[in-house]
């Protein structure tokens, strides 16, 4: 019988790639302490400072414990599951890198059974996650807003993903492989269909379906 994984605020680490100010990481720290989340991994932050302080509050032990990574590759290592956020919506289906997507509402449902660490990852304030990010992750979420001002502040958008995952708790475990694990397996299924010629112009778009399959397994 499989044991049922930790409640969904011991296993989800918020990923905050370069953000550009410490108030914003400080008032991060702060929402996820105001929902009982505690992890949070930087990557390639802006120095501690009074501002990133102040913002914190009495969430500062998250900011001082926080992972401090130079690449997102690294950051998310040991997750099973790794979560990319953005507000740029799909123009069409044959837009691989930004298809499937799903609302954040619906995340709870797909990872709730989820036995593992589960990354969100949440991009630069001014330009969000590059095309590579967004292909390290094996699913794509956003928030739904209004056309005339989609984007949101960095903060918000983290509260209102963790409002969505605090509401559910743990389920019957599911194990998943960890993204080290699955970087491997990819890199021998590259190397095989580079083997067997398989078309050039193919393989980056085949390799992201299969990441992004493998991710709703």
């Amino acid at each position: 019988m499989r044991q049922r994984p930790d409640k969904m605020s011991n296993r989800l680490r918020i990923v905050l790639v370069e953000p550009k100010k410490g108030g914003n990481v400080g008032s991060v720290a702060r929402v996820m302490m105001n929902f009982g989340f505690h992890e949070l991994a930087l990557v390639n932050p802006p120095p501690k400072d009074d501002e990133m302080k102040m913002f914190a509050m009495h969430a500062w032990d998250i900011v001082e414990k926080a992972g401090i990574y130079e690449s997102l590759r690294d950051a998310i290592m040991e997750c099973v599951v790794v979560i990319g956020t953005t507000g740029i919506l799909p123009t069409s289906e044959k837009e691989h890198l930004r298809h499937p997507m799903y609302t954040i509402d619906q995340l709870p449902y797909i990872l709730h059974d989820v036995d593992g660490k589960i990354g969100v990852v949440f991009g630069r304030e001014d330009n969000g996650l590059t095309a590579n990010e967004l292909g390290m992750c094996d699913i794509v979420a956003t928030i739904p807003t209004s056309s005339e001002y989609p984007s949101m502040n960095l903060s918000h958008a983290v509260a209102i993903t963790l409002y969505e995952m605090a509401k559910y708790g743990a389920g019957v475990g599911r194990t998943v492989s960890t993204f080290k694990d699955r970087d491997l397996f990819f890199e021998k299924v590259h190397e095989m269909l580079l083997d067997i010629d398989y078309p050039s112009h193919k393989i980056e778009k085949t390799m992201l379906v299969l990441r992004r399959v493998m991710g709703r397994a």
